[in-house]
């Protein structure tokens, strides 16, 4: 996904985060932050139509950006990816903000120079539910403050009232969030997000642009796959792609039954550094637990269920989480388990199939071979719900953008690079591995 739409999706569903306990306490999109970078916060950084864009709505943007995907504000943009891809995402949020500005300035092609009652209701209750929320964070805040490590409260009914309206209030007062502020922050969102919605309402996807996403999905798929089967695998396995519509090589899932080493055992072995002093350790600890792991063992070999001595006996902690519960465990050359479980569970070839005993670090295994599903295409009837979810979005973006093609077509816009971009420095050396970290 490209800056420009991640961005664009932050601008459109924005109200979730903001209006979130995290947003409220963290400061996200801090609006007095981007006021306290005087002077340049007051110079202004684009035109639309002679509309001014300043630099602290440039800013309040591009911090809440930073936090929302990266982790960090604003001002930590060069440290973490140098200038040069820097200025790209400052270069993203400016684009962004002359959408809005351009997408607001035609409001009225859809009746909403001025909101009606219902809309106006929805701003009103969008700003009693931020003050509702922020109310509550703090609360919770003040709550964990004030209490000691015995669980004791150290404030009366009284002065808990009083500091939780202080640190409201401070907070309020601190990131500019006035009342005048917030009605028309959330007046913007409602009618951003109506005009994004009457552009989009008679946007449908046909069959032939449902199997033309199908097609594509394929042949990205399968291209990865005879690329590098491991890491296709890998890809497939943990939801990479929206759908999967290609599995690119056998997976088999298991089920097993841990019995595990005790606790005190798996920190003693961690704590052993020398290789071969570390598997003469396990060797003595596994066949101390080995009568235990026989004991259950025995008990299957004489019928009892499997499941139920899984439910009795295993130390699986995800034993009864879904997907583990159901599917069991995805196994295939490569998958990240531990050497004997892995080697061991491709070794089963028949559905129900149970190994013996199979030690790990962890302790002993018991693991049956729960499916086999073979490499191939997944037919299309069988994802067609989310393919055309997908297509359907596909389609609504090109929609908007096309939308914003014509109205920017129209559009007087003029940007002041020097006032929002980095110089760039030919010899900087920023930190690559972490860049690639967090833009990945």
């Amino acid at each position: 996904m490209s800056l420009s739409k991640r961005i664009f999706i932050i601008i459109i569903c924005v109200l979730t985060v903001f209006s979130s306990g995290f947003a409220i306490i963290a400061g996200i999109a801090g609006k007095a932050e981007a006021d306290a970078k005087s002077p340049t916060s007051k110079k202004t950084v684009a035109k639309v139509n002679n509309e001014k864009i300043p630099y602290s709505e440039f800013y309040e943007l591009l911090d809440y950006y930073m936090a929302s995907w990266y982790g960090v504000t604003g001002e930590y943009l060069d440290s973490y990816f140098g200038a040069e891809y820097g200025n790209e995402i400052r270069e993203s949020v400016i684009e962004e903000l002359i959408d809005k500005h351009i997408a607001l300035q035609n409001a009225g092609e859809f009746g909403l120079d001025k909101l009606g009652s219902k809309e106006l209701a929805e701003v009103e209750s969008l700003v009693q539910s931020f003050y509702s929320d922020t109310y509550d964070s703090v609360t919770e805040n003040v709550t964990m403050e004030y209490t000691d490590e015995d669980g004791i409260f150290l404030l009366s009914d009284e002065e808990f009232q009083n500091e939780v309206e202080s640190q409201v209030a401070l907070f309020l007062e601190e990131n500019g969030y006035t009342d005048e502020y917030l009605h028309e922050y959330y007046t913007e969102y409602i009618k951003i997000n109506t005009i994004y919605q009457r552009v989009i309402e008679n946007v449908e996807v046909s069959d032939d642009m449902i199997l033309e996403y199908y097609n594509k999905l394929m042949e990205e798929q399968k291209a990865e796959a005879e690329n590098d089967e491991a890491s296709a695998l890998m890809m497939y396995d943990n939801g990479y792609y929206d759908v999967n519509v290609y599995i690119p090589g056998e997976i088999k899932y298991v089920q097993h039954i841990l019995i595990q080493l005790p606790e005190e055992d798996l920190e003693e072995l961690a704590a052993i550094e020398d290789e071969t002093e570390y598997d003469k350790a396990l060797a003595e600890k596994l066949e101390t637990l080995r009568p235990e792991a026989e004991e259950v063992l025995t008990k299957l070999k004489n019928g009892a269920d499997f499941y139920e001595l899984m439910e009795e006996y295993s130390d699986d902690e995800f034993k009864n989480e879904e997907p583990y519960k159901t599917n069991g465990y995805a196994v295939y050359p490569g998958a990240g388990y531990v050497e004997s479980f892995e080697e061991e569970s491709m070794k089963l070839s028949v559905v129900g199939q149970t190994t013996g005993l199979v030690g790990s670090d962890y302790g002993f295994h018991i693991i049956r071979l729960v499916k086999i599903v073979q490499p191939g295409e997944i037919p299309l009837e069988d994802v067609r719900e989310e393919i055309a979810e997908l297509a359907l979005y596909e389609a609504q973006a090109a929609a908007w953008e096309e939308k914003l093609t014509a109205w920017r077509a129209d559009a007087k816009i003029k940007k002041y690079e020097d006032r929002y971009l980095s110089a760039i420095d030919e010899t900087e050396e920023s930190d690559a591995a972490l860049s690639e970290e967090l833009v990945g």
